[in-house]
């Protein structure tokens, strides 16, 4: 047994994560308050943010919300593993990353099972939409250039063609989004999406 306290508060077994340990509020909670890229963006940007982003990419380019879900919650199991920078995880290696991965697959398996989304591992689409993201992030947060305008062109990620994520309104990666609201707009998209799922909602989020 591997005890972790979790938001709260809550006392979780890391290794026999139960559906009741799987708690909307607490995941969201996680995720606003960790930053990607180990906090050395221009500003703090948390998973969170990150994953309410993949998932209005992978709506406005599917609608269909349950793939939108996807997109929200791709990044969950970070609730409880933490966020690992790919860098890093090539730094410590396959055979040392197994266990990591291991748990990873399973509780993100749990995290798909407790919100009702259709199979067990993250969709295509939701792993390009994550991509072309990154992308977009290195440009707009780890520069101080004032604005950014036009399409980004990255063949170097993506050997089988040229990977284009056009810049749309919503998109602006330079306003600072404090973690008490990407808490908040976590759980909107949640419940937005959910609303779609079940037919209650007919304008696009």
């Amino acid at each position: 047994m591997i005890e972790m306290l979790t938001a709260g508060p809550r006392v979780v077994d890391l290794e026999n994560l139960t559906s009741d340990d799987i708690i909307l509020e607490v995941i969201a909670q996680a995720l606003a308050h960790q930053n990607r890229y180990l906090g050395h963006t221009i500003r703090p940007y948390s998973v969170a943010e990150h994953s309410v982003l993949v998932a209005r990419l992978v709506w406005q380019e599917t609608q269909d919300p349950d793939l939108a879900l996807w997109g929200l919650f791709h990044d969950a199991p970070e609730t409880w593993l933490a966020d690992i920078p790919t860098p890093v995880k090539a730094l410590i290696g396959a055979h040392g990353m197994a266990q990591y991965l291991e748990a990873e697959s399973r509780i993100m398996a749990q995290v798909a099972e407790k919100f009702g989304l259709r199979g067990s591992v993250i969709p295509d689409v939701v792993r390009d939409a994550d991509k072309r993201l990154a992308v977009l992030e290195r440009v707009m947060l780890f520069s101080r250039i004032s604005s950014y305008h036009g399409s980004i062109e990255y063949p170097e990620r993506f050997p089988g063609g040229f990977c284009v994520l056009p810049t749309a309104a919503w998109i602006n990666l330079r306003i600072d989004m404090p973690a008490n609201v990407a808490f908040l707009d976590f759980k909107l998209a949640f419940n937005y999406l959910c609303a779609l799922r079940c037919g209650l909602e007919k304008v696009k989020p």
